[in-house]
């Protein structure tokens, strides 16, 4: 069979690809019309039409492709300008990478690459595709190399999807042992943004009732971000934007300067440095709980597959939190648990306590060393007030490392902060070195000099006057707990109801002497 007609017959064959071949202008070029090719390039290029495999020959000094219908699929709007066109007028994006593989072929060394990436165009757009390339020669009728036979197998959807396993086991791993809600947005995020190449992403937390999106865990390639902490508001968002999130359905916009959802509130995501964004909302039972938010600074077209990603790493994410939200709730339950036992067995040693007391001073003494044992403080002490004097003396110190407190002060050496206990309100101060009540160079150094860092006083009021006070304190900063607070004041209470009763007791015993004393005269002298 001659070459001619090897060519007809592979021309008149049925097929899109073969109708392509006969249409084509030959004309102009450099492999010439088909009729003239000779047999081997002729029975090569009727191998690959009859292949369903993405397959195209590189022939002649202008490696002039010549391809089958799969490969069609991969030129998209290249065909069928491609055909007989040199393959680098075709391919300028990949000429870097697919000369020196070409190159070797024709030198008679087949190559191979497997999963090797490629920038190409696809749907207009830039995009980083994937493909397992295998290069051959191919041999003209005298032995010489006339061109190369390129065997392609684009591997982009399963490379994406190895990757994107990858990177959920991943985050799997890191999110699995986390227990802070805001550790495990900032690493999902940043997993996240790594892949995508994103600009920014964070994580907005939905409130209702104040109309806005709290921003936490705010990521940039350059670290954390800067939004964390803002609010934004609903309104400024518009209401197709909200509909959309509140429905549960990813909002994926390109451009926000020209989609009508976004564009007539421009200002809003100018202001947040967002052109393109891909939000994937986060809701329970109907009700919007958050949003993870993926953002770039220029018009993106978000692909299906960066859309399904966002919507699993989300879910992922939110369900971490929401199962650290749990074990901190669970954690919380029984710290709060075993606190308020602790607090009713200190509750029943200091009835006992008082009980078996019968002397002020011992009361004020063992009551201190209690509470102090308890609350693992560095100082308690009652004060006594003498509202003339405007002074407080100092009685039954319990301390842990720091100095006793003795004998009296001036209540001017507190400032203005002794105004709170004669009003009968408790004083609390953390860090009394920050406090702006305590941390003026005016009072500052009196607390310093006490080694009183953070403390609780508790005032003891008669017949709406002071009488005494209650003090507890630490040498360190300390932030005190309501629990804390209620005990302290419950201790102050009952230890000065206590020395109350024992007083009474004591003047009652004390009048019924002077009776006794008093009728034991009276009768003395009626002898």
């Amino acid at each position: 069979m001659d070459a001619a007609r090897l060519s007809y017959d592979l021309l008149a064959s049925p097929g899109a690809i073969r109708a392509g071949y006969a249409a084509r202008d030959w004309s102009n070029s450099p492999a010439g019309h088909p009729h003239t090719w000779g047999p081997v390039l002729s029975s090569a290029v009727g191998m690959i039409l009859d292949s369903r495999f993405p397959i195209f020959i590189a022939w002649g000094p202008q490696l002039v492709m010549l391809y089958n219908e799969a490969y069609v699929e991969l030129l998209e709007a290249k065909h069928p300008a491609a055909l007989g066109t040199p393959l680098r007028t075709v391919w300028p994006e990949l000429w870097n990478g697919v000369q020196p593989l070409v190159e070797q072929a024709i030198a008679g060394k087949p190559t191979y690459g497997e999963d090797v990436p490629r920038m190409i165009l696809r749907n207009g757009q830039p995009f980083e595709a994937c493909f397992t390339l295998a290069y051959s020669p191919l041999r003209d009728e005298t032995g010489a190399i006339g061109g190369a036979l390129c065997v392609i197998n684009e591997t982009t959807a399963r490379v994406a999807l190895e990757r994107r396993q990858a990177l959920q086991l991943q985050l799997a791993d890191r999110l699995g042992g986390l227990l802070d809600t805001d550790q495990i947005a900032e690493v999902a995020n940043e997993a996240l943004g790594q892949y995508l190449g994103a600009a920014n992403i964070f994580h907005g937390v939905n409130d209702d009732t104040r109309g806005s999106f709290r921003i936490r865990a705010h990521w940039t390639p350059q670290g954390s971000g800067e939004l964390v902490g803002r609010e934004a508001l609903h309104a400024d968002f518009g209401p197709e934007v909200m509909a959309d999130l509140r429905a549960g359905r990813a909002l994926v916009v390109e451009d926000v300067r020209t989609d009508p959802r976004t564009a007539p509130f421009l200002a809003t995501y100018e202001g947040l440095g967002i052109v393109s964004l891909l939000v994937q909302p986060y809701a329970r039972n109907g009700r919007l709980l958050a949003g993870l938010n993926v953002l770039d600074h220029r018009p993106r077209r978000w692909t299906s597959e960066e859309c399904k990603l966002a919507s699993d790493i989300g879910e992922r994410v939110w369900s971490a939190i929401e199962r650290a939200d749990s074990a901190r709730a669970l954690r919380t339950a029984v710290a709060r648990q075993s606190s308020l036992l602790a607090i009713f067995e200190f509750q029943l040693g200091l009835a006992d306590l008082l009980r078996r007391l019968d002397d002020a001073d011992a009361i004020l003494r063992e009551t201190s060393a209690l509470l102090g044992r308890f609350l693992k403080a560095s100082r308690v002490v009652y004060g006594e007030y003498d509202a003339e004097r405007r002074r407080v003396t100092f009685q039954a110190n319990y301390v842990d490392g720091v100095d006793a407190l003795h004998g009296s002060m001036d209540t001017g050496d507190f400032g203005s902060n002794f105004a709170t206990l004669e009003r009968g309100e408790t004083w609390v101060a953390d860090d009394l070195e920050h406090d702006p009540r305590t941390g003026a160079p005016a009072t500052w150094p009196a607390y310093r000099a006490l080694d009183v860092r953070a403390g609780v006083a508790v005032p003891l009021s008669r017949n709406g006057a002071l009488i005494a006070c209650l003090f507890v304190s630490q040498a360190t900063a300390r932030a005190w707990s309501e629990d804390e607070l209620r005990v302290i004041g419950d201790v102050a209470e009952r230890a000065w109801s206590a020395i109350e009763r024992v007083r009474a007791e004591e003047a009652l015993r004390a009048a019924d002497r002077r009776k006794d004393e008093f009728l034991a005269m009276l009768a003395h002298e009626l002898r």
